[in-house]
């Protein structure tokens, strides 16, 4: 009987189709068309489905991120209906209409796995016969009462009854005639059923056990895991298999009685391993390595010369697994392996091409063996043991490739030398021994095999580590040997060697820490032999000869420093520069002497100043001395051309941060140079061939003056970073490499540092800067000029003087004089506002730093980088406040909350704060916008006397330049709707009124408001006038000062009228009627006599009125309670006492506590006043009739009270 296969199809939406193996054939169609029947009747003649169709129904939006696997076999579940059929046999399940699927994907709302099924879980039991019933009552016992339980609490849910007709069945549908009619009914739907919840696992790959029982699954966590598909449960874990593919091998066991054994094959592609693994149970079988782009597949086939085993519906095929390792990326060399896991080896079936990955499954004893050894060698092993026991260890290992690992395992175990008293290199002594004489065996038992890899190598890495064992040697030999720390006579240093040390105490005197804090290694103890081995790359080059190897230190900066200070150590005595040179001969790599001269200077980066002044400076022909020449000359000699090893020095003291140890470092390469060219020029001279001295002596002095350029840079490097030592010069420490980046640094930010230390005036910065520009004791510090001691001595005098508050240059030693050409007022006023606004906004409290900061601001041209750097202050200092203001601290990383809250509730600083912010407005405002980028004067290169460009490098100022680039043209009306809004908040905390006056507040003071159109209300608005009044009450209020002459008081006041489209003489007679309503008569009389052409004169005379009227009524109404001026009540006018009386109960005034108890003589002048503005106006004559009856009114009143008196 042949095995049935089917084909599954599945589509995004869930559907599936499972079709029949035989319906893929044409003799089938055939057959079925001569019969005139379906190929669905025509299978089902021989009891088999031709198609099936089923649904599942995954949860909507989640389609295209999941995966189908559909299962071969169906298991039932608890919750399955129970089946007498299934006690009769014997626990076999007859639910051959029921199927599932796996479902995994990446949604985030999904689980991480999820068995859908179409078993109907909420089955209701139909009545049964007795006998039945007894029969399972007596079989299941107990279960039978905990399913039936399960269902009872789930009776209440809607069954869903699916259609699992075959489609040979009838039924009363009709069908269109097609070869598979049963694709039009309807699908078998499959639900959600049991679920795999482990967030953030995520499935990536699954394959299904041919027989249906497991499913092996590959997540995104480098885990492998083995799900039992009838318990619907994770039965075992594999870690460390990422990237990771199964497939299933399966064939008849040779060891059992011809019943098959199935595996699981793991191909990792990111460790680019195979590994075979028994599927339940038990270690790993096998491991090989492939090649990257190696890739594993699957295959069934009858086996060969074998009967057919009737154990399942499948086990008559045997299921193989295959490498199709890719041995060359291209795929021009691959080759096809079949791994054979009846006997768990790799036989090669068809090689495309020969050279594959080589098998490497070492015996299970050799394995064993290099385990044991590492066991014994590992610092955190619990057993006690002795050198002896390692060796012995050691001494078992036969394998070449194994020893050439152990030597590395030996040189590099810390514990021989700590917890076994191993004498340096004495046990590797041992070991390279015991590895030549299984190496010259090797050799002699088979000479055919002395080019083998395995020989090759393990003879490589005995070279190697003989070579590390004689550098060691070396050293070691030195170590024992006392330091010659005798007295020695001083040289005559040289300028650059003053200087040098000069600059050394000059850091510890600014720094107030001493030169060797900062260093990261200590110079101590002797040097161990695991330490150098582990420090040791062994060449990957395998076409080297052994004899030729060269042997470099590690990539490491780190750890090559911590091995360069014991392998130099030497040149700190006396005579032992030729130590240094032999450990680098010995380790082959001494004619590189680019390399050697770079170990030279990172040691010389570790080394204390006593060190170097002591062994270097000051001492005669130091050995450091005599090493580096020595390095040079041979080099000179070697033939190869012009010397260029001394260029790695001066790269290193170009890249190191630490200026001073390379300023030193460049001036003992300097006097080296020296050394040579005096003695090269001599030599070249003795021979009389002048063309020849001649090119010798242009070479050298080439040399020197790149040598003396670098230190004049040096120089200017430490001078500012000692000068502003703690400033955040730039986003990298300072060097020599990383201010010749033109795009990382700013020198006219340097110098506005400088110029803030010495004050943050305005005027004053501005008058040291002229001062700067005459004076004659200005020069270039990366000059030559400079090398002389009175100049340095001044740069070093300056940086122990910084902050010296002075208008005169020379006292307060400003960067100004020594960075001259830098000295252009625009880009220094550009950073100086830059630089106190950020400083003001980190702590808002003092407002002084933002006015200065405005001082600047003003200061500026006309150009496109004035209009960039104001609308950086307004963005990122000023609109930051404001949105912290309206919609409070969330999102606005710019001020802190603990220091702007308690600022928010003081009125006189939000006062103060909203002046300025006006004053930036307006600036931004009057700016003009420059496209692009045009040429100006303040950022050219600058030039030196003479024409020679000056060091730094500076083309255009980085800052500046980033500015102008993001900078964007500000909305005019966006401006004028910012004005409104800060204006409005200087004179009202009433911000729903506010609101409903600027439609638009809440989009005010965003990143980019400004760079949108805003509308500002087109026509007059009672609310916007309401506002008004409001805002003018409040600031006469707290208006003190003493008289006002003019009206320019009003200024905030009237740039929010103006924008609302109010006159200024509707605002400036508003502001009279209110204060003569709060009774400061007096304040505002000098404005009074002359107002008429700045005032709406009827409105302020009707005004007046009114509060003239209030201020009589009240006084006869109080002055006739108290009998005060009873002896003139007769003489009054009745009507017109009525008539002031009507007057003042009908008035509205603005302010709601009205000042009445205001003296008569002041009342009186005031209405003299309004009498003179009604005359002067051409007003209505009946109004001046009534003034001037309340004006001889008032009088009368006057004249009583003082006759009273």
């Amino acid at each position: 009987e042949t095995p049935t296969t089917y084909v599954w199809i599945t589509f995004v939406d869930g559907s599936i189709v499972r079709m029949h193996h035989a319906a893929l054939f044409p003799s089938i169609w055939a057959e079925g068309a001569d019969s005139n029947v379906s190929v669905d009747d025509l299978l089902f003649q021989y009891n088999h489905t031709a198609l099936l169709r089923c649904q599942v129904r995954l949860p909507p939006g989640d389609e295209q991120s999941l995966s189908i696997i559909p299962l071969p076999k169906y298991y039932p579940s608890p919750l399955a209906p129970v089946n007498v059929e299934d006690v009769k046999n014997h626990g076999r399940s007859t639910h051959e209409a029921c199927y599932e699927a796996l479902v995994f994907g990446s949604s985030d709302s999904f689980p991480t796995l999820c068995v859908y099924t179409s078993e109907d879980q909420f089955w209701e039991p139909q009545p049964e016969k007795k006998s039945d019933s007894l029969m399972v009552d007596v079989v299941l016992g107990g279960t039978k009462a905990i399913v039936g339980g399960v269902v009872g609490a789930l009776r209440w849910a809607t069954s869903t009854e699916q259609s699992t007709a075959e489609p040979g069945n009838s039924d009363d549908q009709v069908i269109p005639s097609t070869p598979f009619p049963s694709i039009w009914k309807m699908p078998v739907s499959l639900f959600a059923g049991p679920e795999f919840h482990d967030v953030p696992r995520i499935i990536e790959h699954c394959s299904i056990d041919p027989g249906g029982q497991h499913a092996a699954l590959s997540d995104g966590l480098g885990r492998v895991l083995l799900f039992d598909l009838s318990t619907k449960q994770i039965i075992r874990m594999w870690k460390g298999l990422r990237q990771a593919s199964c497939i299933w091998s399966k064939s008849l066991n040779k060891s059992t009685d011809g019943r098959s054994k199935s595996h699981l094959v793991v191909h990792s592609r990111q460790r680019r391993v195979v590994e075979v693994w028994p599927s339940r149970s038990g270690g790993r079988l096998a491991s090989f390595q492939v090649h990257r782009g190696s890739t594993i597949v699957s295959c069934s086939g009858r086996p060969r010369n074998q009967q057919q085993s009737q154990e399942s519906i499948w086990s008559g095929r045997d299921h193989y697994a295959f490498v199709l390792d890719s041995i060359d990326p291209s795929g021009a060399a691959t080759a096809l392996k079949r791994i054979d896991v009846s006997n768990i080896e790799i036989n090669t079936e068809a090689p495309r091409k020969s050279g594959g990955a080589n098998s490497t499954s070492r015996s299970r004893e050799a394995t064993m063996r290099v385990q044991h050894l590492k066991q014994l060698l590992s610092a955190e092993k619990d057993m006690l043991c002795t050198k002896d026991d390692v060796f012995d260890a050691f001494s078992r290992i036969k394998s070449l490739n194994d020893l050439s690992s152990c030597l590395d395992v030996v040189a590099k175990a810390t514990v021989l030398e700590d917890d076994m008293s191993v004498d340096g290199a004495s046990f590797q002594k041992l070991a390279l021994k015991y590895c030549s004489k299984v190496l010259a065996e090797a050799t002699n038992e088979a000479m055919e095999i002395s080019s083998s890899a395995a020989v090759t190598n393990l003879s490589k890495k005995v070279d190697f580590y003989t070579r590390i064992i004689k550098a060691y040697d070396i050293v070691k030999g030195y170590e024992s040997a006392a330091l010659d720390e005798g007295a020695h006579a001083n040289k005559a240093l040289s300028n650059f060697a003053r200087e040098a040390l000069g600059w050394a105490t000059t850091y510890e005197t600014v720094t107030k820490t001493g030169f060797d804090s900062q260093l990261r290694f200590e110079d101590s103890g002797n040097l161990r032999f695991h330490q150098f081995a582990s420090s040791c790359v062994f060449p990957e080059n395998g076409s080297v000869p052994a004899g030729n190897m060269r042997i470099y230190l590690s990539e490491s900066t780190r750890t090559r420093q911590e091995i360069l200070i014991f392998l130099f150590r030497p040149l700190l005595g006396w005579f032992s520069s030729g130590i240094v040179g032999s450990v680098f001969e010995v380790l082959g790599i001494r004619d590189d002497f680019a390399y050697v001269l770079k170990c030279f200077g990172e040691w010389f980066m570790t080394l204390r100043i006593k060190q170097i002044q002591d062994r270097c400076l000051t001492l005669p022909d130091s050995p450091m001395s005599r090493f580096l020449r020595d390095s040079i000359e041979r080099e000179f000699n070697s033939g190869t051309g012009s010397p260029t090893a001394i260029d790695s020095l001066s790269f290193l003291c170009e890249q190191s941060t630490d200026l001073t140890r390379a300023f030193m470092l460049a001036t003992l390469s300097r006097e080296v140079q020296l050394q040579i060219s005096r003695q090269k020029e001599d030599a070249a001279f003795a021979t009389a061939d002048i063309s020849k001295w001649c090119a010798l002596v242009k070479q050298l002095d080439q040399s020197r003056e790149l040598l003396e350029s670098l230190l004049r840079k040096l120089r200017v490097c430490l001078y500012v970073s000692l000068r502003l030592h703690g400033e955040d010069l730039a986003p990298f420490p300072l060097s020599v490499r990383n201010v010749e980046r033109e795009s990382d640094y700013s020198v006219y930010k340097w110098v506005a540092l400088d110029e803030l230390k010495i004050s943050r005036n305005h005027e004053e910065i501005v008058s040291l800067e002229t001062a700067s520009d005459l004076t004659t004791h200005s020069f270039d510090p990366a000059s030559s000029e400079s090398d002389e001691p009175e100049k340095f001595y001044l740069l070093q005098k300056s940086c122990t003087d910084r902050g010296r508050h002075s208008n005169e240059p020379d006292q307060s030693g400003s960067m100004l004089l020594f960075l001259r050409p830098f000295n252009k007022p625009g880009p220094l006023a550009a950073h100086r506002s830059l630089l106190l606004a950020f400083e003001w906004v980190r702590d808002p409290k003092y407002l002084q730093i933002l006015r200065h900061a405005i001082a600047a601001l003003k200061s500026l041209p006309s150009s496109s980088f004035s209009y960039a750097v104001r609308l950086e202050v307004w963005c990122r200092v000023v609109a930051p406040v404001y949105r912290a203001l309206l919609s409070g601290f969330s999102d606005i990383p710019e001020i802190k909350e603990e220091d702007a809250a308690p600022l928010f509730e003081s009125r006189e600083w939000l006062s103060e704060f909203g002046r300025m912010a006006l004053q930036i407005l307006t600036l931004l405002g009057e700016t003009p916008f420059k496209e692009g980028f045009e040429p100006e004067e303040e950022l050219e290169q600058p030039k030196a006397e003479g024409g020679r460009i000056v060091w730094p490098p500076v083309i255009a100022d980085y800052t500046l330049g980033l500015l102008r680039k993001k900078a964007r043209k500000v909305e005019s009306t966006a401006v004028d709707m910012h004005v409104v809004v800060v204006c409005a908040l200087l004179f009202s905390d009433d911000r729903e009124g506010l609101s409903s006056c600027v439609p638009g507040i809440d989009g005010c003071f965003q990143p980019a408001s400004l760079f949108h159109i805003a509308s500002l209300p087109n026509s007059k608005d009672t609310r916007q006038e309401k506002f008004l009044c409001d805002a003018v009450v409040s600031f006469a209020q707290e208006l003190h000062g003493g008289p006002i002459d003019n009206f320019g008081v009003l200024g905030e006041l009237n740039q929010l009228a103006s924008r609302w489209g109010y006159e200024k003489k509707w605002l400036q007679t508003t502001f009279l009627t209110v204060m003569y309503e709060l009774g400061k008569d007096k304040d505002v009389d000098e404005i009074m006599t002359a107002c008429s052409p700045h005032v709406l004169a009827q409105q302020l005379v009707v005004a007046g009125v009114n509060i003239v009227c209030q201020r009589l009524d009240y006084f006869l109404i109080s002055s006739k309670s108290r009998g005060e001026a009873r002896s003139v009540m007769g003489l009054l006018d009745a009507e017109l006492c009525e008539w002031v009386n009507q007057r003042s109960e009908t008035a509205e005034p603005l302010v709601s506590s009205l000042a009445v108890d205001v003296p008569l003589a002041t009342t009186q002048i005031l209405t003299i006043r309004l009498l003179s503005l009604a005359s002067g106006s051409n007003g209505d004559p009946a109004i001046r009739a009534r003034i001037h009856a309340l004006s001889v009114l008032a009088g009368t009143l006057v004249k009583a009270m003082e006759n009273h008196a």
